[in-house]
């Protein structure tokens, strides 16, 4: 079920963001990751809604964040590793490019735009700590469609120590290791630092009855529309409900219904038929 606010660290989403408050650390934690240089960020938004039509799926983003040289970074923090990340990179992607421009506006005006998943397991299996995806031409993998897209997949879980060693403790850091360097300290403090501001506990806890509240009505609904016909509805039942609702990540509705996320990929599944 939901964690309590104490026990909140930095793979969990709602902690992510109100850490990468800090510009220094939000800033260092894209260079490690993409072992690029930034010489400024703007103060990023935090849990960003876009949603274009009233009809259209929406998304939130965790940490959305432009450098001095107008790049756009989406930033999201995954407890959970869902099978369908890469449709959902491309979807915030997609959404990212008609936040940025309106009817009539030149293509030219649409940014670079990064979209980071950071993961603690390895979604492809392959073995590498860092998957960096770009558009190619299939028949000559040397020319790149230079779009100003790039969807980047971190994977926590890297054992290797063929790697930046910067890269390597924040990695650790991620996957649950103590801090090792300064950095990864500096996000520990950042952590704890946290924890101790009532406004963002009540933020969270304020959050955190919100999705209970929609999980025990779905939950409620469901054992009503279960006893007309002679059952009773099961937490699967009302995961896959939520999933058709589409408004949730797959990791939302890990935490709030108790189903694993194994499961919760079938049902996917399911609705996707």
């Amino acid at each position: 079920m939901i964690k309590n606010f104490e026990s909140l660290s930095i793979v969990d989403d709602f902690m992510f963001s109100k850490v990468m408050r800090d510009l220094e650390l939000c800033k260092t934690m894209i260079e490690r990751l993409l072992g690029i240089k930034v010489e400024r960020i703007e103060p990023p938004e935090y849990q960003k809604t876009i949603k274009l039509t009233r009809e259209s799926k929406g998304v939130r983003l965790d940490v959305y964040v432009r450098d001095n040289k107008a790049t756009m970074y989406d930033l999201e923090m995954q407890a959970y590793t869902e099978k369908y990340l890469p449709q959902r990179s491309r979807y915030y992607q997609d959404m990212m490019d008609m936040d940025q421009i309106d009817a009539g506006d030149s293509y030219r005006n649409l940014r670079k735009n990064i979209v980071i998943f950071i993961c603690r397991d390895d979604l492809f299996g392959r073995g590498l700590p860092i998957y960096t995806f770009v558009n190619r031409c299939r028949e000559d993998q040397e020319l790149e469609l230079n779009d100003g897209t790039m969807k980047v997949f971190v994977n926590a879980s890297y054992v290797g120590t063929d790697i930046n060693p910067q890269l390597k403790s924040l990695l650790d850091y991620i996957a649950g290791s103590v801090p090792t360097d300064e950095y990864t300290e500096r996000l520990d403090e950042a952590v704890n630092s946290a924890k101790t501001n009532e406004e963002w506990r009540l933020e969270y806890m304020t959050y955190e009855t919100r999705l209970m509240d929609r999980f025990e009505d779905g939950l409620e609904q469901g054992r009503e529309e279960g006893r007309e016909e002679g059952r009773e509805e099961s937490r699967e039942e009302v995961a896959k409900n939520l999933l058709i609702d589409g408004e949730l990540s797959i990791e939302k509705i890990a935490i709030i219904t108790g189903v694993d996320s194994e499961t919760l990929e079938r049902l996917r599944e399911e609705v996707d038929q």
